[in-house]
């Protein structure tokens, strides 16, 4: 590991001394500007380490600069880190002479998005290498599976679920669409589901006779859902007797009653005396005739219990 380390090193070297001496050859070569060095414009080179959350990242790791802007503007070819975390000769050389002074930024990149670093550095296209350890506060990009939205049933259920008065609570339903709550046809109330699908709403019961009432939600997609609300007998139970009352005043007198029929005529009553007369005089007779029978009964009952005459 440490052989492999001072390779990459001396390697490194060879890379910046040949970038030097090849630096070197074209400012030699320029034209002369009155005793004064010419000023080519060129390409500036980055090479150092990198770190991301403070580890080294995987070896070929991608590091490319941009100046002012990577879409835009100008993007580098990648570098590559080695094993042990270093880049080497990141190439920033834009055609365009007007980006001197631009802001340079650095970034990781890889199929799965790009992170940027916490250094900048200023592009001054003097054809000059410049050492910059890079540090990435961010994880490296990796592939995300996008979680598949689980859908939230529908449900409504009241709160108490036995009464007059209730509370309605539902979810499931379109997100900020508007929930019709009714019972047998008659609107017992609207409110908004929340983002999530959701809404409270607080209902009087359809009616105060005692028995089961279906309560349903319905949105504007046609999402529904119905719950049963109780209405308890609220008659109560029947009260104690009362109390025997005070007596009353008396009531006023009655008014005269009505003449009787009136009497027979003195030829009827005479005819109903004789009648009378005769059936007193028949009931005497029959009297007698009875009073004869048992007398004659008697004696003979009487004469069967004496003894014959001469005998004593």
């Amino acid at each position: 590991m440490v052989l492999k380390r001072v390779f990459n090193r001396l390697k490194n070297l060879a890379v910046i001394s040949s970038l030097l001496v090849l630096g070197l050859f074209l400012l030699g070569a320029g034209p002369g500007q009155g005793g004064v060095p010419p000023q080519p414009y060129g390409a500036n080179f980055f090479s150092g380490i990198v770190t991301v959350k403070g580890q080294i990242p995987p070896e070929g790791t991608q590091i490319i600069g941009c100046v002012a802007d990577c879409v835009d503007v100008f993007e580098s070819d990648p570098a590559l880190t080695d094993a042990d975390g270093s880049y080497v000769a990141l190439q920033l050389n834009p055609d365009d002479e007007e980006l001197v002074g631009r802001l340079v930024t650095f970034h990781l990149v890889n199929e799965f998005g790009r992170i940027d670093a916490v250094e900048t550095r200023r592009f001054e296209g003097d054809f000059n290498i410049y050492a910059l350890d890079l540090t990435f506060t961010d994880p490296i990009p990796v592939f995300m599976v996008e979680p598949t939205p689980v859908p939230i049933p529908t449900t409504l259920s009241l709160v108490p679920n036995t009464g007059l008065v209730s509370t309605v609570n539902g979810a499931g339903f379109g997100p900020g669409s508007m929930v019709t709550v009714t019972s047998e046809g008659m609107v017992l109330g609207t409110a908004a589901a929340d983002d999530a699908g959701s809404f409270r709403l607080v209902i009087s019961a359809p009616s105060s006779t005692q028995g089961t009432y279906e309560i349903s939600a319905t949105d504007g997609d046609g999402t529904q859902s119905a719950v049963n609300l109780t209405v308890p007998d609220l008659s109560g139970a029947t009260g104690a007797q009362g109390s025997t009352g005070a007596a009353g005043t008396d009531g006023v007198d009655g008014a005269d009653g009505a003449d009787g029929a009136t009497g027979l005529t003195g030829e009827d009553a005479s005819k109903l005396l004789g009648i009378i007369a005769l059936s007193l005089a028949g009931l005497g007779i029959l009297i007698i005739i009875v009073i004869y029978l048992y007398l004659i009964s008697w004696f003979n009952d009487l004469a069967r219990r004496l003894p014959p005459p001469g005998i004593r």
